[in-house]
């Protein structure tokens, strides 16, 4: 047990010396409990644990090297360590592992390192002086330093902001686009550090210099500011800072390269926190209490109290803003094209329903719900009906419904253009946190899709069963049956409100602008970004 008490400890080089010490009187057996411990590291969110446990594992002589190979890769990806990634990846090839998984990471790291290598030699083809070969050059230098020969970047304790992200600086997530592009502008002694972890299953042909070539022809003024997630960088800090549990746990409170004094992180629903979760709460508590931890931003009341009823940090370490960043709700202009007000009534009232779909049925997201609507609904004149998401007729039994349709899944861009077209959002949804007795994840009030809907003038019918619609004084942040109608599961409750907006579209009317107007002022820049900005320029000034 000396072995995995070490690795508990974080002490990967006594763990290693104990566990060859070991090995003769233990054999199998040790390597098995190191292999467990590895697995059990890993899913904590212990990376630095998980790495030294599959690192002893391998020395011992495992069973399925390949395999340990391939979640060093992930590890040393995850961190930054792209050399050693792709080396990993590597020897698991070789070693015969045949999973596409394997296959992709290794291609996806060579790849990389090959754009900025020939990116790197271009830039040499031309005179030094030319604008075009220094820009080239660091660019392929902020990708992957390497390319422009060894180097041992700095080791004290770097300077200003860092902002460490996992989709930066990819548009894809539109919410932390957003967020991190303001903090660039508005703090000169922030730059961004970050991978396309979160995203490449969307964009798998897309590169992070793809991204950064796009990103700084956007924004000059910003270049050499955004870097990738790459160990060959100093990516040391004052202040670090993230968004979600996962990458709180796994970058910020796992990776020995990001050194800084403090940090601080946003815990929104998803990105690992699920309440009640074991797992959840042993990355929550680690993060917590890391010594470097500083602040932590919620968005609802439940983090807050779930946080404060535990212990597991004090009051004045939360910060609490409703609602979350949405760029484009401070488009105030762009919304006011949306509004319906002064403009026809129209004679068929376009319901949608828009979410992903997770499970067969996306019963957690309503559409079991939803789709009983359609049903009841069938052959009404006065309604058509909408899904955006991966549902299609089949799998729903709506082959013979003649007004409904079925979008698919949908970019970003499709919804600018959808929504005015639409009158009604419903979002049935039932959160795992509620079916499960307390414990796993939630989705936001309003959900994402609610947001963008209402900020174009659609009238949001919405679930609440998680009281999430607060302040923290415990008043209403959106007022029901004004700003949107507060709806539950209960399909004959939701048809008796489509019934009497079909009989009073005024009323429709009045609910749609209502509701626009409220996301434009819980969704704007001042109450989303000025407090976020004075939260981190405070802990500047403190670090």
């Amino acid at each position: 047990m000396r072995v995995e008490a070490l690795l508990a400890l974080g002490r990967g080089e006594a763990a290693d010396a104990a566990a060859r010490a070991a090995v003769e009187a233990e054999g199998d057996s040790l390597v098995a409990r190191c292999a467990l411990a590895a697995y059990q590291a890993e899913t904590l969110g212990r990376l630095g644990t998980a790495a030294a446990a599959y690192a002893i594992a391998l020395t011992l002589g495992c069973e399925e090297p390949a395999l340990f190979r391939f979640r060093l890769a992930v590890i040393f990806r995850t961190w930054g360590r792209l050399v050693e990634a792709e080396e990993q990846a590597r020897r698991a090839l070789e070693l015969g592992d045949f999973s596409p998984h394997t296959r992709t990471l290794h291609d996806l790291l060579a790849r990389d390192r090959g754009q900025a290598e020939r990116l790197q030699a271009e830039s040499r083809a031309v005179p030094d002086f030319a604008p075009e070969a220094w820009q080239a050059a660091n660019q392929a230098r902020a990708v992957y330093p390497q390319v422009a020969g060894p180097s041992q970047p700095a080791r004290g304790r770097g300077a200003g902001l860092l902002l460490v992200d996992s989709s930066f600086p990819s548009r894809f997530s539109a919410f932390r686009y957003g967020e991190l592009l303001t903090y660039l502008y508005a703090i000169p002694e922030s730059r961004a550090a970050s991978s396309l972890r979160d995203i490449d299953r969307y964009r798998p042909d897309w590169t992070f210099l793809d991204e950064l070539r796009q990103f700084e022809a956007e924004h000059p003024t910003l270049a050499g500011r955004v870097q990738a997630l790459n160990t060959g960088h100093d990516l040391s800090a004052e202040v670090l800072h993230t968004t979600f549990l996962h990458n709180a746990a796994v970058l910020l409170a796992s990776n020995p390269d990001l050194r800084a004094a403090r940090f601080v992180f946003t815990l929104y629903p998803g990105g690992g926190f699920m309440p009640n979760d074991p797992v959840s709460d042993a990355k929550l508590r680690r993060v917590l209490g890391d010594r470097r931890f500083a602040k932590v931003l919620t968005t609802h009341t439940l983090q807050r109290d779930y946080l404060l009823d535990r212990g597991w940090c004090d009051p004045q370490q939360i910060a609490f803003i409703f609602g979350a960043v949405s760029p484009d709700c401070w488009d105030v202009a762009a919304s006011a094209r949306c509004s319906r007000v002064g403009r026809p009534l129209p004679d068929t009232i376009r319901i949608c329903f828009v979410a992903q779909r997770y499970t067969e049925l996306g019963i957690e997201k309503g559409c079991d719900v939803f789709t009983e609507l359609v049903r009841r609904y069938t052959d009404d004149p006065r309604f058509e009906w909408h899904y955006v998401g991966d549902w299609n007729a089949e799998l729903l039994g709506l082959t013979r419904v003649d007004r409904v349709r079925f979008h698919g899944v949908q970019p970003a861009s499709f919804f600018p253009d959808f929504y005015p077209s639409m009158d009604i959002v419903i979002s049935p949804n039932q959160s795992p946190m509620e079916r499960d007795g307390g414990r796993g994840s939630f989705d936001g009030f309003p959900t994402t899709s609610c947001v963008e809907a209402g900020l174009r003038g659609v009238a949001m019918f919405l679930t609440d069963s998680l009281a999430l619609n607060r302040r923290l004084d415990g008043t209403h942040a959106m007022e029901p049956g004004v700003e949107f109608e507060l709806i539950t599961r209960d399909v004959d409750g939701i048809a008796d409100r489509i019934e009497f907006y079909a009989g009073d579209r005024e009323a429709l009317r009045r609910l749609s602008e209502a509701g626009r107007l409220a996301i434009l002022r819980e969704y704007s820049f001042e109450r989303q970004m000025r407090p976020r900005l004075d939260l981190l320029r405070a802990q500047l000034d403190a670090a």
